[in-house]
């Protein structure tokens, strides 16, 4: 016995909550991936340069060096409380 070939046929899928269809035998060829990976990375640039690359706001040299010694003992500071509630949370 010989399988018949449907020239137009449809297959459709779900992978995890995306669905989609697979036409078989249809004269226009899938889109391209690769722009569609290219225009998701340029928005991703766009995205990045827009919120995340800023300049850091400037702190004077004079107070540049109290900050540099005082974010380590406040950080210090700041474990040793939080060791003094987990030891009394029990």
């Amino acid at each position: 016995m010989e399988a018949e070939q449907k020239p137009n046929r449809e297959i459709t899928y779900q992978v995890g909550w995306k669905k989609g269809t697979i036409r078989l035998g249809s004269q226009n060829p899938p889109p391209d991936k690769a722009e569609d990976a290219s225009g998701r990375l340029h928005a991703i640039l766009r995205l990045m340069e827009r919120y995340l690359w800023r300049p850091a706001p400037f702190v004077s040299e004079r107070w540049l060096s109290y900050v540099l010694w005082a974010v380590p003992v406040v950080s210090f500071i700041a474990s040793l409380a939080l060791v003094f509630a987990l030891v009394r949370a029990e």
